[in-house]
């Protein structure tokens, strides 16, 4: 019977070489070893028996010496594991080069493309064995097929004769494991001489010790899932009676640069004052998870979602309130997981999320916000007012938002001055001075800079048909109702927050200064000795109705001391065709004839302007000496105080000359200046 075997297989201790065949062990081996080697090489064996190559007289001879390895115990996905020792000599005086080693399974051990993942051939070239084999010179991953590590050395690595070349077999395993043993024995090497010249494999020894085998453990061995709070998500204080809150949020990252793992249950322990009872519909953000529970202490969800390497799964956690109030809940995050690939399961260690404190929301007392509200001023009403001026309240809340249902305001004042109140689309008229707002829904959030909310105020009539001129009124906000938490609160203020109060007139004027012409800007050339026209005066009626001039203040500055104004030598105004306006009288002149003069124009009778029309007129001064070379100097002219404007209301029936300019919107504090005409030359 002929077969087809190369198999030779020597030991050798310190003292000699014994060789050893197992008759027993060649019966059961030989049909299996002569299927996975026959595609290796071939070679005519006598049946019952295994022949060595005949070795070749004058050709280098090489010797493979397999070293026992530690026995090791091997977890899945182990890396870096140390299977297989040889030492490699030349028992000649010639060079060696290794080429290939053949391994194939150690016999009791179980195949190798079933457990490992990939494996090295690494050399000790730095002659420091202390330090391992510390270069790899191949790598091959198990043949599937034929089930053998078939390493080609890569990199050019002499045998000396004088030396011994250390290698080892390094391998990375699987992370699921078939079997409980695993080894490599040396089945083939191949080697070159000096001059590239193959060694026949009857010059090359392998002798040594058995293979050893290593113990597969099945313990499950995974990269570890790293479970976390979500720092983004802070802790939190939240309403009663609330549907789907946030209770917790977590990230779960696989940290593995090349295994998926998937995850199979996530697993929600709640602690924390509140009672479980109170709580409902738990449910999480995660596809599998989202059918909503009555939660208990440990709450588990199975799931089915994969983690790429290196992805992220963020983890939120959904409950209703309920009606308790002043507790807490406090949520975790276990995780189960297996390596997507395999399927062994690991669970992480619970991590503890946020605490979530149910507490009913509450209203600070509210503040009016001035920069958003009509200063106080005249309100032309002689036709009323509609939503002529706005109070602007903000609304803070803590510890929750809440829900605006009510609001009352009062009228501070003439309770008959203001007619109506808008909120909204909302209009409240007041009744006895008191303003009430039903069936709101204004919602103010927890925190930051809360709501602000607009109130706008329309005013009765004046005058003959109504309220007289100079009637005042303000409004104040007094009470609130809210809801929070599915309870209703109140909020009384007292005193009531109040805006700025408004008065009434009929109708009012608008005033403006401004260079003469109406030339655009403030600086004019032109200044000269004598009568100077230094400024143009404009007034205008309201469109409500007529009003009266009485009496209008001006101040006049030079540049310096030498610069005089004499008003009263000359002050006149001129209207649009240059005539000068009559009766006006000029009175309270102070520091005539030096460079800081004020004066009073005061009307006789004075100057009626009709609703919606302007009176305009230059104001013409007498200049008696300038400072310096004329370029340089300058008079400025401006209005007086707003309280020496005088003015009549008569639309609203007003006293005469009761109203000033202090209310006036805009009442003009700016300059306008006549200078030396060299100066723009």
């Amino acid at each position: 019977m002929v077969a087809t075997f190369f198999l030779m297989k020597e030991y050798t201790h310190n003292r000699g070489f014994f060789r050893s065949r197992s008759k027993k062990r060649e019966r059961n081996m030989k049909n299996r070893r002569t299927l996975r080697l026959e595609s290796l090489e071939s070679r005519e064996l006598l049946a019952g028996g295994i022949a060595s190559p005949p070795r070749v007289h004058g050709a280098p001879i090489a010797q493979v010496f397999n070293q026992s390895a530690n026995p090791l115990n091997i977890s899945p996905g182990a890396t870096n594991q140390v299977v297989a020792n040889l030492v490699v000599s030349s028992l000649s005086h010639e060079h060696l080069q290794p080429k290939n080693f053949l391994f194939i399974a150690a016999e009791g051990g179980e195949p190798l493309s079933w457990n490992l993942e990939s494996s090295r051939l690494m050399a000790d070239l730095d002659l420091n064995l202390a330090n391992g084999c510390e270069t790899v010179i191949g790598s091959v991953q198990p043949n599937a097929q034929t089930d053998v590590l078939a390493f080609t050395a890569l990199r050019p690595t002499w045998v000396r004769p004088s030396q011994y070349l250390h290698l080892q077999v390094v391998a990375d395993f699987k992370g699921f494991f078939t079997g409980s043993r695993i080894g490599l024995e040396l089945a083939r090497a191949d080697f070159i001489g000096i001059q590239g010249a193959p060694l026949p494999q009857g010059n090359i020894q392998r002798v040594g010790l058995p293979p050893t085998l290593h113990r597969l453990q099945q313990t499950p061995v995974l990269p570890p899932l790293v479970v976390s709070k979500n720092t983004s998500y802070g802790d939190q204080t939240v309403l009663p009676n609330s549907l789907g809150v946030k209770i917790g949020s977590y990230v779960v990252q696989n940290p593995s640069t090349s295994r998926s793992l998937r995850i199979t249950d996530l697993t929600v322990g709640l602690t924390g004052t509140a009672s479980l009872y109170g709580l409902s519909g738990l449910r999480l953000s995660v596809p599998g998870a989202m059918i909503p529970i009555q939660p208990g202490p440990l709450n588990t969800f199975p799931v089915n979602n994969v983690l790429a390497p290196g992805a992220n799964l963020v983890v939120d956690v959904f409950a209703n309130t309920g009606t308790q109030v002043n507790v807490n809940v406090v949520s975790s995050l276990r995780v189960a997981y297996a390596n997507a690939a395999d399927g062994i399961i690991a669970t992480t260690a619970p991590a503890v999320g946020q605490t979530v404190t149910f507490q009913v929301g509450r209203l600070n007392p509210p503040t009016l916000v001035a920069s958003a509200s009509t200063p106080g001023q005249y309100i032309p009403s002689a036709g009323g007012a509609n939503n002529a001026s706005r109070a602007t309240f903000n609304f803070p809340a803590v510890n929750g938002s809440v829900t605006i249902t009510e609001l009352e305001f009062r009228v501070v004042g003439d309770p008959l001055a203001v007619s109506a109140i808008q909120i909204g689309n909302v209009t409240s008229s007041p009744v006895n001075g008191v303003a009430f707002f039903h069936g709101l829904n204004l919602t103010v959030p927890n925190g930051g800079a809360g709501r602000n909310l607009d109130a706008y105020v329309s005013y009765a009539l004046v005058g003959d048909r109504g309220l007289r001129s100079g009637t005042r009124a303000a409004i104040g906000l007094s009470y609130v109702k809210y809801v929070t938490g599915g309870t209703t609160q109140t909020l009384t203020l007292n005193p009531p927050v109040m805006a700025p109060a408004m008065t009434l007139v009929g109708s009012r004027p608008s005033i403006f200064i401004v260079l003469p012409g109406s030339t655009p800007g403030s600086v004019l050339p032109g200044l000269t000795f004598g009568t100077v026209r230094v400024a143009r005066l404009a007034i205008f009626a309201d469109q409500q109705g007529n009003i009266k001039i009485d009496q209008v203040p001006l101040v006049f500055t030079g540049n310096a001391a030498g610069t005089h104004i004499n008003p009263q030598t000359k002050l006149v105004l001129r209207d649009l065709t240059g005539a000068i306006i009559g009766h006006i009288l000029v009175s309270n002149i102070t520091g005539n004839g030096t460079s800081q003069v004020s004066a009073v124009l005061t009307f006789t009778g004075g100057y009626v302007i009709p609703a919606g029309q302007a009176f305009i007129s230059d104001v013409e001064v007498e200049v008696s000496s300038l400072a310096g070379a004329s370029p340089w100097d300058s008079v400025s002219t401006k209005l007086g105080s707003p309280g020496s404007f005088r003015w009549t209301d008569l639309a609203g029936r007003g006293a005469e000359g009761a109203e000033l300019g202090n209310l006036i919107l805009g009442f003009p504090s700016n300059s306008v200046s006549i200078i030396g005409s060299e100066v723009f030359g």
